[in-house]
């Protein structure tokens, strides 16, 4: 695949076909859901290829958390591992206050286990913990650290 032809777009009303035509396919939605208001797209070639979105889980850290879902004649090519690790590259530079990114995957989704351990992210049984008391018993989580992590307060400093 030629990677630099990979786009993320914000959602606009002209995407709103893609919204229509895929969410009710649960190949798409099996493990994540995606609406307009709070997803992107990402199209290859101006081709759609899936949705994405990232989120703040927890208001007092700032981590963020990567879900992502590809149509069918787009995975296994690579470009789930492509757009992860640019998500979380992105978020990496342009936050390094943002300590860890985050994958949440059903503990039966095998190839999105693989792709979180091929990008470089490991198992968290502290968060999964966190899921179990709550009753969640499917939830895996892979995290991956921010190599240019700085506290909040050492931003501030830096800054002065």
């Amino acid at each position: 695949m030629e990677w630099d032809k990979v786009k993320f777009e914000s959602f606009r009303p002209s995407y709103e076909k893609y919204f229509d035509t895929y969410l009710n396919d649960k190949s798409i939605t099996e493990y994540v859901s995606f609406s307009k208001w709070d997803s992107s797209l990402i199209f290859y070639k101006d081709d759609f290829a899936g949705f994405y979105k990232t989120i703040t889980p927890d208001e007092e850290k700032n981590d963020k958390e990567i879900y992502i879902a590809l149509i069918p004649k787009y995975r296994k090519k690579g470009m789930a591992s492509y757009v992860v690790n640019t998500l979380t590259n992105n978020i990496f530079t342009a936050s390094p206050d943002c300590e860890y990114v985050h994958l949440s995957i059903d503990k039966e989704n095998t190839s999105s286990i693989n792709l979180a351990n091929n990008c470089g992210f490991i198992e968290n049984s502290r968060l999964e913990q966190e899921l179990r008391e709550t009753g969640d018993n499917r939830t895996l989580v892979f995290s991956r650290k921010n190599p240019f992590y700085v506290k909040e307060n050492q931003i501030n400093h830096l800054s002065k």
